[in-house]
């Protein structure tokens, strides 16, 4: 393991991962979701419905797949 690699596990164990453990334990935390049947969309509209920093990654990771989950009330 490099030493960055290191630095960085660190760094998130320490800080990040109690900051986020306690986003979810208070009252904003995880709220109960009910999703329908997962549906496949085409690559187009899978891109077009991400922003824009999130499309580049994904578009550099090559991912063709995308997956609509239809939220019920």
């Amino acid at each position: 393991m490099g030493k960055d690699t290191r630095c960085i596990r660190i760094f998130v164990k320490h800080y990040i991962n109690p900051i986020l453990r306690n986003l979810a334990i208070g009252k904003h935390g995880p709220q109960e979701y009910h999703f329908q049947k997962p549906t496949l969309i085409d690559k187009k509209a899978g891109f077009a419905a991400l922003p824009s920093p999130i499309r580049q990654i994904l578009q550099l990771l090559g991912a063709q797949y995308f997956v609509k989950l239809p939220i019920s009330l």
